[in-house]
């Protein structure tokens, strides 16, 4: 199967952290999905986030383009 580009670009483009919301739309799955996924195995597809004091979950953006390009964490 061969990457899709626009997903190829994204991958590149990350430069922060990235929010619940901004993973799910990465991923495409709802926020819920991955909010769920952590609170019942502590990870989601083996990525673990930063949780900030005001409660928001950070996650790195170099864990996740190595997810999206195949690799593990």
């Amino acid at each position: 199967m061969q990457p899709n580009v626009n997903q190829s670009n994204s991958v590149s483009a990350l430069r922060h952290d990235l929010n619940t919301d901004e993973l799910a739309g990465l991923l495409r799955v709802r926020p819920q999905t991955i909010r769920a996924g952590l609170s019942k195995r502590g990870h989601y597809c083996g990525l673990i986030p930063k949780k900030l004091p005001n409660r928001l979950l950070l996650w790195s953006a170099s864990a996740v383009g190595q997810l999206l390009e195949g690799g593990a964490k």
